[in-house]
């Protein structure tokens, strides 16, 4: 896991042992990527939905867990609007966020 500025700002701020602020501050950013200009729109739409899941919870024989399903589709037509999405770039742009997503959903699935 990396840790980022922000993050060691905060265990400092809330007392955390300076040898595990140090640690956080030590550690390497995650390399920076390039999102070309026809993705941004999409880019900044997916990251917004991030807290949008929907998890299911399974369990049997001792053992829980929750599973990703997808996005919450009801969320995303006033991120477009709260970002400034045009509407006539809206159902391009869902496309796009629907192989995101599904790239995402292939990460996150239990093997």
């Amino acid at each position: 896991m990396v840790v980022d500025a922000g993050v060691a700002d905060a265990l400092a701020a809330f007392g955390a042992h300076q040898d595990d602020v140090k640690a956080a501050r030590e550690q390497a950013p995650e390399p920076a990527f390039e999102v070309y200009e026809e993705n941004w729109e999409a880019v900044q739409v997916f990251s917004a939905l991030s807290t949008q899941w929907r998890m299911s919870a399974f369990s049997g024989f001792g053992t829980a867990r929750l599973v990703h399903t997808g996005l919450d589709y009801g969320a995303i037509e006033p991120v477009y609007r709260l970002i400034g999405i045009r509407r006539d770039r809206r159902a391009a742009i869902f496309q796009q966020i629907r192989v995101m997503e599904e790239a995402a959903l292939d990460a996150l699935l239990p093997e």
